[in-house]
């Protein structure tokens, strides 16, 4: 099963968002968000490896600029 991760910009942090799993955790660098994102999973489902496929939602400002 590949599990979706939703990321947006919240000050200083990351929100992680797992929706399958209705389940929420912050990062507070881009460079934490997947293992943030997998040890959460694991935490929940009890899955050792889990796969994600992370989609990051930006602020229109910077979705404009890019």
């Amino acid at each position: 099963m590949i599990y979706r991760v939703e990321i947006e910009p919240d000050g200083k942090y990351w929100n992680i968002s797992v929706p399958q799993i209705q389940r929420v955790t912050q990062a507070r660098t881009l460079g934490e968000v997947e293992s943030m994102a997998k040890d959460l999973i694991s935490i929940m489902t009890e899955e050792p490896d889990p796969q994600i496929e992370v989609q990051t939602h930006l602020p229109s400002q910077v979705e404009e600029a890019l």
